[in-house]
């Protein structure tokens, strides 16, 4: 296992970076699968022994390493899509190109719901990111200009749901024909989340030529569904 100078580490932190934006992994997930190519069992175990090897054989400080540190502080900075910049308040980081850029950018160059929904996935990763991970810092309140579109975005397509799209979602889990097709509903982005009726929803499948068999899950499903919502109108009358 060889050591990793702090130019290297960077230069593999943004190979992690890039790396979630082409795979499901987060970015944890991301630098510890590069620590594997290298050598080493985990990210952590990565960063321990090359900052313990470097301090073994650095020189000793001087006042003028001050700016070194200082840029080495700002390498650190974590940015999420549509992060502000801390050096130039008129730009933000796009991770899907990995620049900073103006703001017009964002919905110029990007499909506006991709990039709100990128912007919302990078934030949850990094709100659910394990504490231990302090190789990058975030600021708290760190201004992001797609944020607050992003979520209100989010709560009204949210409040759109239908009763049967909600209680579809509960059941990806199963292995079972029902499960089958509300995973495939789930990942389809143009599914009428709205619709109340079968035959909304039928409509659209016939439009995208679904196949028969996942027209008869969809049946299945809105039986089963249909027979949930029955049971618990019995189950609330006895109650009442």
């Amino acid at each position: 296992m060889s050591i990793r100078t702090p130019a290297q580490i960077e230069q593999l932190k943004r190979a992690a970076k890039k790396l979630t934006r082409t795979s499901s992994l987060t970015h944890a997930e991301a630098l510890d699968r590069l620590a594997v190519e290298n050598g080493f069992k985990n990210w952590s175990l990565l960063t321990k022994h090359s900052n313990r090897s470097t301090s073994a054989h650095s020189v000793p400080s001087v006042p003028a390493l001050s700016v070194a540190a200082a840029k080495l502080s700002r390498s650190r900075r974590y940015y999420l899509h549509g992060d502000q910049c801390e050096d130039d308040a008129e730009k933000f980081y796009c991770a899907q190109c990995d620049l900073f850029t103006e703001a017009n950018h964002f919905f110029s160059q990007h499909p506006v719901e991709e990039t709100l929904e990128r912007c919302l996935n990078s934030l949850d990763r990094w709100e659910r990111r394990p504490r231990s991970e302090t190789a990058t810092q975030r600021p708290i309140g760190a201004r992001n200009m797609l944020e607050q579109q992003a979520r209100a975005s989010a709560a009204d397509q949210e409040a759109a749901r239908a009763p049967f799209h909600r209680w579809l979602e509960r059941q990806k889990a199963r292995d079972t024909i029902v499960g089958d097709i509300a995973k495939d509903v789930m990942s389809d982005k143009n599914f009428p989340v709205a619709a109340t009726t079968y035959a909304e929803m039928l409509s659209y499948m016939e439009n995208v030529s679904a196949s028969d068999a996942a027209i008869i899950a969809l049946k299945e499903a809105w039986k089963r569904f249909n027979a949930s919502v029955k049971r618990a109108g019995n189950h609330a009358i006895r109650e009442a």
